[in-house]
């Protein structure tokens, strides 16, 4: 605000001509001093006790002695201050809502006996709001734009658009189904497993695990790159005439994972590949249900019992005793 008077001269006492600026408000006065020119620039921001209102304001004028020579006439005036308000520096993680508060912002010329504010937030890209909170959208990592305005019955500021940071995180691959072979399949010869496609939302490039799972053991076969692989019946006899459970496991470079959606079972009953079997015949004892065999090859070290379906259901290890 810009303010001047009339030149103010002192014909007997040598020396500058000084004045004073005084601001009548309804608390203390505001008095600037020492001023060398009949003007002065005020900083709407260096005087907070002058809030919106009507106010009176004089100078006086001082010779080079110091003593009063005269005062200007008194005038009044409207000070109205503006309200600016703006956003302090903020951040968020990714994927995770922030609610402004008053205290977040840095708000100039806000009369006190004006508040309390409400903060009012616009729309934009990549969020929603609801009142005060800022919600992203989810595995949204930019910078949010938002408009920022502060308000009540007396005054509003001027819209600031805050930038809102937000800090990435690493997410878990997608999730993901299997699909051969499919639940309680029987299946003969190699398997041939496939499952559907993970999806990491941070590009990361990802691998599978895939784990067997049967009364011979686990077995698991890691990094895959595809969603398929093959398993060679030949090479791997304990997953052959039983029962396996197979599930998937997928992953990403920091090992965040994220296993398949379901775990299936299936049966192998591969023919050809059946355990070596013990020499001799075998025949039932109804009245003892006892089976008695004659075991003619030494080498053997298990006896293994299947059902109807060739499911492997028991197995007894052999012991040997040698006559002489």
């Amino acid at each position: 605000m810009h303010f001047d008077w009339e030149d103010a001269i002192d014909e007997d006492t040598p020396g500058p001509v000084t004045y004073s600026l005084t601001f009548n408000t309804s608390s203390t006065p505001v008095i600037v001093t020492g001023l060398s020119e009949s003007q002065f620039d005020m900083d709407l921001g260096m005087y907070e006790r002058l809030w919106d209102g009507e106010y009176s304001w004089s100078v006086t004028a001082y010779n080079g002695g110091g003593q009063s020579e005269s005062a200007q006439r008194v005038n009044s005036f409207l000070f109205n201050h503006p309200l600016i308000a703006f956003v302090n520096s903020l951040s968020t993680p990714e994927d995770v809502a922030i609610t402004l508060q008053l205290s977040d912002l840095t708000i100039i010329h806000a009369p006190p006996f004006h508040a309390p504010y409400d903060i009012l937030l616009g729309t934009g890209d990549g969020y929603t709001v609801s009142g005060a909170t800022i919600t992203p959208q989810e595995n949204f990592t930019l910078p949010l734009h938002v408009p920022v305005q502060i308000a009540n019955a007396s005054d509003s500021s001027d819209v600031f658009i805050a930038t809102i940071n937000i800090t990435p995180v690493n997410d878990p691959p997608s999730a993901f189904n299997l699909l051969t072979p499919q639940d309680n399949a029987v299946l003969n010869g190699d398997i041939n497993f496939k499952w559907s496609k993970s999806v990491d939302v941070d590009g990361d490039v990802l691998v599978y695990d895939l784990i067997l799972n049967s009364t011979g053991g686990t077995y698991t076969f890691s990094d895959i790159a595809t969603e398929s692989f093959q398993v060679i019946a030949a090479e791997f006899p304990d997953l052959v005439h039983n029962e396996v459970t197979w599930k998937v496991l997928v992953k990403d470079p920091s090992g965040l994972s994220q296993q398949s959606a379901q775990q299936f079972t299936y049966t192998s009953v591969v023919t050809g590949l059946e355990p070596d079997p013990v020499s001799g015949v075998i025949y039932p004892n109804p009245a003892t249900k006892q089976l008695h065999f004659n075991n003619e090859n030494p080498s053997a070290r298990a006896f293994h019992i299947f059902d109807m379906k060739g499911v492997r259901i028991h197995t007894r290890e052999l012991t040997h005793t040698v006559s002489t």
